[in-house]
């Protein structure tokens, strides 16, 4: 799930980016449902200022046997995972945020 307080807390581009991005990946995302966004993006998401934030939750069921509260074989790919999305968006090109 991604949540930027429906678009108040960062600018369209980077959910838009990430999303397609985990869907790439075989994950299926919602945006702002269950959740807008938490204290983190209400309070520090400033896109006019340029300040972006986005929440980002997952299903805890893709890493972790939640009775035994254990990482499942699925830990080290979500991991591989979220590594690849790092390097994929610290390469990207940001400049449009700059306005």
């Amino acid at each position: 799930m991604l949540g930027d307080r429906f678009g108040a807390a960062c600018a369209g581009l980077l959910p838009t980016r990430v999303e397609k991005e985990l869907e790439a990946l075989g994950y299926r995302v919602a945006r702002n449902t269950p959740y807008a966004g938490g204290y983190t993006t209400e309070h520090y998401g400033r896109p006019g200022r340029r300040v972006h934030a986005l929440q980002v939750e997952l299903n805890r069921a893709l890493y972790l046997d939640e009775a035994s509260l254990s990482p499942t074989a699925g830990f080290e790919t979500l991991k591989s995972h979220i590594e690849a999305l790092t390097r994929t968006l610290a390469a990207a090109d940001w400049s449009a945020l700059r306005g």
